[in-house]
């Protein structure tokens, strides 16, 4: 048995011809490592200076990407409640980044 990432588009809710292929993996452990990667991805970039961790999720929920898996396993995967629980640290990290990472 095989699960698939698909990514669906918080700015397009339910319009599958906006869904993306996130990979398909052997392992639903594999599977759900991909999924939170995406979400924390999304997070990172969807984030602005001064955020807050409520206006981060708003943001997200917004505009963020929405990864799920088929099929489901366990733990269930929620997209909207894991970023719920990185929201705050997304928030910290970024506060703390650096211009110079970008740099040669």
């Amino acid at each position: 048995m095989t699960w698939r990432v698909t990514i669906a588009d918080n700015f397009h809710y339910m319009d599958e011809s906006e869904y993306v292929d996130g990979g398909e993996f052997d392992t639903y452990a594999d599977a759900l490592a991909r999924a939170q990667k995406i979400v924390d991805e999304s997070l990172w970039d969807t984030w602005q200076a001064g955020d807050t961790p409520d206006a981060l999720m708003a943001r997200y929920t917004m505009f963020g990407d929405d990864p799920f898996i088929v099929p489901a396993g366990e733990p269930r995967f929620s997209a909207r409640d894991y970023a719920r629980t990185r929201v705050e640290a997304i928030c910290r990290e970024r506060e703390g980044w650096l211009p110079s990472r970008l740099m040669p």
